[in-house]
């Protein structure tokens, strides 16, 4: 799969993209089935050209796959408001939309990650989308890049007379920026209170609940900051207009027969501080304190449906190595997760064996 932008001489096949994502999920846009037919495929030449000549982003996905090879199977575009006067420093993401067979594999996150950074590139500071009330898959897509819900439009389409709510969501490009450095003698209170946001606003990402955290009182934060002033674990923090709004820990193994390997854990960033590479900078930081501590190798474990975090931790190295599909429950409801290894040593990790369960679990 290649997300790129879109090139000259696509728009029929953008159309036809379109027609795709309006017939899956017709609930999800503003422009009905129907409407999209009668403009044709001409209606999207105007786009595409626009796209070429830079006024505005269309990203799509390509297929690569033999019997798919040079398919469309998903889109994602943004436009400026306006190109000068009040607001043309806001810009409009529209029609998010990726191919069954193409989903789980991080094509959409992929093809916003290229539209954001073309505003950034063409100095949008505020860019803007609405998703529907409901819509839990996308909703989570877009906090994960810096996303906030800013407001929720009660009757902000009508379909069949029934209203339709959506949200209102915000990211912010020109931001304060942020900060990663270690955490600091007395942030305990401040990191516990993060750690609680973090299990409040990702309650299916985290084995810990808010109020199994709320129950500690915070003594196990407060410890851990010492143990990191210490010298003896590391906690990284990021810090924007004096606030923290990021964090990730590592942990060297407790017993002489582990103690060679880090355990990363508690990867957190703020939504009003995502899209600006701060989870790849903290995870960055913890790998370079367990590599001035002559550690081995580091691992971490990952939901299996998380791919933006798996994203990060494959770009800082990290490799897969099993799965457990039953890591812990969640409303009583099985969790997958991903174990992810780091080697920071010459030696190889070796794999480990494949069974018929290990093939099952990969169908």
């Amino acid at each position: 799969m290649v997300v790129r932008p879109v090139r000259a001489g696509e728009a029929a096949a953008l159309w036809a993209v379109r027609l795709r994502a309006l017939a899956d999920a017709p609930e999800a846009f503003g422009q009905t089935l129907d409407e999209a037919r009668a403009s044709g495929p001409a209606s999207f030449e105007e786009l595409v050209a626009d796209a070429v000549a830079g006024r505005q982003f269309v990203a799509v996905a390509e297929a690569r796959r033999a019997e798919r090879a040079g398919e469309l199977v998903g889109m994602t575009g943004v436009r400026r408001s306006a190109q000068e006067g009040k607001f043309a420093h806001r810009a409009v993401v529209w029609g998010v939309w990726v191919a069954p067979e193409a989903r789980g594999l991080g094509v959409a996150g992929a093809m916003l990650d290229q539209a954001i950074d073309w505003c950034r590139a063409s100095g949008v500071g505020t860019v803007q989308l609405t998703v529907v009330v409901g819509n839990t898959a996308a909703l989570r897509l877009y906090r994960r890049a810096g996303f906030v819900v800013y407001g929720t439009d009660p009757d902000a389409m009508r379909d069949g007379g029934r209203s339709v709510p959506e949200h209102l969501m915000l990211l912010r490009l020109d931001a304060e920026p942020v900060a990663v450095r270690a955490v600091r003698a007395g942030e305990g209170p401040a990191l516990w209170a993060l750690r609680l946001r973090s299990l409040a606003e990702s309650p299916d990402t985290f084995g810990q609940t808010v109020a199994e955290a709320e129950a500690t009182g915070g003594t196990p934060i407060v410890r851990l900051v010492a143990e990191a002033v210490a010298g003896h674990a590391f906690a990284g923090v990021a810090e924007q207009g004096g606030r923290l709004v990021g964090m990730a820990v590592v942990r060297p193994g407790e017993r002489a027969a582990n103690r060679h390997r880090g355990v990363l854990f508690g990867v957190f960033v703020a939504p009003e501080a995502r899209g600006q590479g701060v989870a790849t900078r903290l995870v960055e930081a913890a790998v370079a304190w367990c590599r001035g501590r002559g550690l081995r190798s580091v691992e971490l474990w990952v939901r299996a449906d998380n791919t933006a975090a798996r994203a990060v931790y494959e770009r800082a190295g990290f490799v897969r190595r099993g799965l457990d599909p039953d890591r812990f429950r969640t409303a009583g409801a099985p969790v997958a997760e991903h174990l992810m290894i780091l080697s920071l040593s010459h030696e190889t990790i070796p794999s480990p064996p494949q069974d018929r369960g290990d093939e099952r679990s990969k169908q």
